[in-house]
């Protein structure tokens, strides 16, 4: 995929919607997983978190702490219209292909082994 330009997500990007659950948790089902908003994306936070294989609280938590990092990154040439939006958190990184009606065309979570750190004695 071509890109043209990234920036990264902030939290005003990133929203949690449904119906309230057990927890009191506002989840709402998207039939399209990215909104954009004044030409920036708004990701269903359930949709992300499942697909990090994280518990929607988590996922929220560690994008307030600024845990997990997010790119939106734009197609150019015979990917105009598409985006690809990554999240990285430890040891995880998810991409997401998006197209121009919000819809999620791929993705993929690479999980690393995490890197270990040696103590002198």
């Amino acid at each position: 995929m071509e890109l043209d330009g990234d920036q990264l997500l902030d939290l005003g990007t990133l929203r949690q919607h449904a119906d309230k659950g057990p927890a009191g948790i506002l989840l709402e089902v998207w039939m399209v997983s990215v909104r954009w908003a004044d030409g920036a994306p708004e990701i269903d936070a359930a949709a992300a978190a499942r697909a990090m294989k994280f518990a929607v609280e988590y996922f929220m938590r560690q994008m307030q702490r600024g845990g997990i990092k997010g790119r939106v990154e734009r197609g150019i040439g015979e990917d105009e219209g598409r985006y690809r939006l990554s999240f990285r958190h430890h040891d995880r990184e998810l991409t997401m292909i998006v197209g121009p009606g919000g819809e999620i065309i791929s993705q993929e979570l690479i999980m690393a082994a995490p890197k270990f750190r040696w103590k002198r004695a």
